[in-house]
């Protein structure tokens, strides 16, 4: 391919991965939207004054678990974007901006809101209440 990069095929195969990898997380992030609208709508139909004190954390939950999912697609994003366009000539390419660069400050609140997601879908897991049926 006279267009291609001038980079040995691991190279090249890395950044691909890493690329497919942002649209496979686009794809996530589309689900996540979708199960927040329902969990959500769902969870505010069923709250009233007598359960309002047993539904409202949940909503929260809710909530929370779809802006760090946000906050995590979107740090995700612009360190992909730092990678392949702002910094695209570090020393190395993308591959080894990624590998060295793993702790700036996007990347490092990509890695939070991950875990911090991860942790409120555990303790729903966990959490031993039962949902009316709608």
């Amino acid at each position: 391919n006279p267009w291609g990069p001038n980079e040995p095929a691991s190279v090249t195969l890395g950044e691909e991965a890493w690329l497919q990898g942002l649209v496979l997380l686009s794809v996530a992030y589309g689900a996540l939207l979708v199960l927040f609208i329902q969990c959500f709508a769902l969870l505010w139909k069923q709250t009233n004054r007598s359960n309002y004190k047993t539904k409202v954390p949940f909503l929260i939950i809710v909530f929370l678990i779809f802006a760090f999912g946000t906050m995590f697609t979107g740090a995700t994003a612009k360190f992909t974007q730092l990678g392949f366009i702002e910094d695209r000539n570090f020393e190395g390419g993308p591959n080894a901006f990624l590998n060295e660069m793993f702790a700036i400050p996007v990347d490092a609140l990509a890695n939070v809101c991950f875990v911090l997601s991860q942790r409120l879908c555990d303790a729903l897991f966990v959490s031993d209440v039962q949902f009316d049926p709608p």
